[in-house]
């Protein structure tokens, strides 16, 4: 349970989880109708299930009620194109959304926020992984030798085509030719010059503004 996030007493939807079961690996949820199912977490997270099933609301007037994040404030009427009723909602956070009735009541709902929700996940995520500003950290700290390597260093292969040591360096989802070499000690050379100058200046950047040790 040290790694689990404990959901417990949070609401999702019209679902509130008041208990982990371990033996399945989902929470027991209540919903506001009054019936218990068992639901992952990341189906709550993610806004997958945010109901038991129960479609009671589908037929009756929603203005004031809530939805994950929003609150229903007005009835901007039907949208032929949208093929559903559309509904002025307000978010926690302040912002207004205009959201489709289909789109609130559904069982697995398409919106629980205004995007804010969506963007705090996102970001827990990324930071939980070391995925900073297109970069995962942990790749370059790593520095990991992928089995295909034909070198035994990193970024650095053996071009068939011209017979010689080619080197190379990715970063923030571009690669980088650094040339080919006759010399393999060139050719890492190259690679070690580049990560000084590239993957080292972002990581001196990382551990100051994220106030990291480096290993």
């Amino acid at each position: 349970m040290s790694r689990l996030d404990d959901l417990t007493g949070r609401k999702f939807g019209k679902l509130t989880p008041i208990e982990y079961l371990k033996e399945h690996k989902k929470w027991l949820c209540r919903c506001d109708c009054g019936k218990e199912i068992k639901v992952y977490a990341t189906n709550l997270k993610q806004g997958r299930t945010v109901t038991c099933g129960c479609t009671k609301e589908w037929y009756g007037d929603i203005v004031g009620k809530k939805f994950g994040r929003l609150t229903v404030k007005k009835n901007l009427g039907y949208d032929k194109n949208k093929k559903s009723t559309l509904y002025e909602c307000e978010c926690d956070c302040g912002k207004i959304k205009t959201v489709a009735r289909k789109s609130l009541l559904r069982d697995k709902a398409k919106t629980l926020s205004c995007g804010c929700l969506h963007d705090e996940l996102f970001s827990n995520n990324r930071e939980k992984t070391g995925y900073i500003d297109n970069t995962y950290v942990s790749m370059l700290e790593s520095k990991h030798i992928r089995s295909n390597n034909t070198s035994g260093y990193t970024g650095v292969t053996w071009c068939k085509l011209k017979q010689k040591w080619k080197s190379q360096i990715g970063f923030k989802n571009k690669n980088y030719h650094l040339g080919y070499h006759d010399d393999i000690q060139d050719a890492v050379n190259a690679r070690k010059d580049a990560e000084e100058n590239i993957h080292g200046k972002f990581l001196e950047w990382y551990y100051n503004c994220y106030n990291k040790e480096k290993d």
